[in-house]
């Protein structure tokens, strides 16, 4: 497993799974396991709200806001982990 550390994402690929692990989001503590089709949403959805603030889940339990910067670096960190699930 290769690591992965954004400044809103950290994990790790599984390049076995064809997956990126989630071990944390903003420096809050997770376990989430998303597929390159989870990525691909999250993204899509992400650049469908830039410019503006816009909230995610953790674990579908936890809201996160955030704010149009954040939206635009995840979307950034996103791509590059899309790019290595292909």
């Amino acid at each position: 497993m290769s690591v992965f550390n954004g400044n809103i994402f950290e994990g790790e690929f599984a390049h076995d799974l064809d997956s990126f692990y989630v071990k944390s989001v903003k420096n809050v503590e997770t376990g989430s396991n998303l597929t390159e089709g989870q990525v691909e949403e999250l993204l899509n959805y992400l650049e469908d709200h830039q410019g503006q603030s816009t909230a995610i889940t953790i674990n579908d339990q936890m809201p996160m806001m955030l704010d149009a910067e954040e939206v635009q670096c995840l979307i950034g960190e996103l791509r590059f982990i899309k790019s290595h699930l292909d």
